[in-house]
């Protein structure tokens, strides 16, 4: 049986299949792509809407906004901002470093840190020139895609990458992938969590 509602980002497609879809007679409610707390929270309360499940989903956007106030209060209090290099890898060797405009980055950015990458928007393949020259404090990586390179030791096998402050150091940061990169409703408690990561108690910038 085909669903009644499909729910797609603005960026879904080939736009030939969305009007397929449209056209089988099954409604589609387009989200925005952005990559913000504030369309985390408005993506929740316009699936509500259409669900019928007003109710509900503001007390989810609700409870977001506390997570987020707590890891803003979090984030204000960290001293260092690391440079942080995100690796999207997909098996079979096929590594893409993430430059602006992703939600890598702008979680990144949320969780205190600084994207070791500004001279490109969206992604390009990892290279060991790019690696070298972007001086990451930390490498972030999906737990999936961690797993697909071979753990630590693999990915830091990849090209330049044991070359960089992260990689001399093995400050390797693995999250789950939709929990990290979703901007769903567990946005605050991911932003909490990679704050953790990227300025641990360790650190003796936080102890200044």
């Amino acid at each position: 049986m085909n669903p009644t509602v499909v729910f797609a980002t603005e960026d879904a497609g080939p736009p030939e299949v969305i009007k397929q879809v449209a056209g089988a007679g099954v409604k589609v409610v387009t989200l925005s792509n952005k990559h913000t707390p504030e369309t985390a929270k408005e993506r929740i309360l316009k699936i509500g809407e259409v669900l019928n499940l007003t109710e509900a989903a503001e007390k989810l956007a609700a409870d977001l906004q506390t997570d987020l106030d707590a890891a803003k209060a979090k984030v204000a209090e960290v001293k260092s901002h690391p440079k942080v290099l995100f690796i999207y890898a997909r098996g079979g060797g096929v590594m893409n470093v993430s430059g602006t405009g992703t939600s890598a980055d702008a979680i990144i950015g949320l969780a205190g840190g600084e994207n070791a990458v500004q001279g490109y928007e969206s992604y390009k393949p990892l290279t060991a020139e790019g690696a070298v020259e972007a001086a990451p404090d930390v490498i972030l990586v999906t737990t999936r895609g961690l797993a697909s390179s071979g753990g630590v030791e693999g990915l830091l096998k990849q090209p330049g990458l044991d070359l960089t402050p992260a990689g001399k150091a093995g400050r390797v940061v693995a999250m789950d992938d939709l929990y990290l990169l979703g901007f769903g409703p567990r946005l605050g408690n991911a932003v909490q969590d990679l704050c953790g990561e990227l300025h641990p108690a360790s650190d003796p910038a936080e102890k200044n």
